[in-house]
């Protein structure tokens, strides 16, 4: 049971270095500071970021472990 603990906090950790990347990358990209429309768009996009990372997230654990 603890092993399967660190194995889903190890895998959200990993998971996090590519998030953490397309973040840099879109605001490098969308330069939210120049103006009050870009910054609500890179909200938005980082609203929908945020989903698809939960959603895959959470669909790959219960792919790995389908007991829990």
């Amino acid at each position: 049971m603890k092993l399967k603990a660190f194995i889903i906090l190890g895998l959200i950790l990993v998971s996090l270095l590519p998030v953490s990347g397309l973040y840099k990358l879109l605001q490098n990209a969308l330069r939210p500071r120049d103006s009050l429309q870009r910054f609500l768009f890179f909200l938005l996009v980082m609203l929908g970021v945020i989903f698809a990372y939960t959603f895959l997230l959470v669909l790959f654990i219960k792919m790995i472990f389908p007991g829990a």
